[in-house]
């Protein structure tokens, strides 16, 4: 219950701020399993006027550190999608879930300052897997992260 409380806070915040935002969804093992110590929450909000980065931000969750990553994706209207049959891994925040939202995983292109920010969040984001699941098979996407983020200022 504390868990939902918290996400819903943060998008109620994000829908007071922007108001073109149509749909929240929480996808991922956190969208309804427990949130563990760097742990990542991942959102993906879609609006009409979607931002071509990331955001992300690291919070605190009952004294564990968390990265919170919202990917932005177009709005497009279609058929509404009952709960049941949402897979598992999403759960749906705010507005309603239809037959139109998916991710999309082309990669983007960015300017020299897109890029370092993607790469920052990047970084973050393995690190946080490292320390929660303690790969060392991790370390060499983070020590290139660390290098690329690093050499810009």
């Amino acid at each position: 219950m504390k868990k939902i409380k918290f996400l819903l806070k943060i998008v109620k915040e994000m829908v007071r701020r922007n108001k073109s935002i149509k749909v929240i969804l929480a996808r991922g093992s956190t969208a309804y399993g427990k949130i563990k110590n760097y742990g990542d929450i991942d959102l993906e909000i879609y609006t009409e006027k979607p931002k071509k980065l990331p955001y992300y931000k690291i919070l605190n969750f009952n004294g564990k550190k968390v990265l919170l990553t919202a990917y932005f994706y177009r709005f497009k209207k279609g058929e509404e999608i009952k709960k049941r049959k949402i897979s598992k891994n999403i759960r749906v925040l705010y507005g309603c879930y239809n037959s139109n939202l998916k991710p999309s995983f082309k990669k983007e292109k960015y300017n020299k300052k897109e890029r370092t920010i993607r790469d920052k969040q990047l970084y973050l984001d393995f690190l946080f897997k490292y320390k929660r699941t303690k790969d060392k098979k991790l370390f060499s996407t983070i020590r290139k992260y660390k290098r690329k983020i690093g050499s810009k200022k």
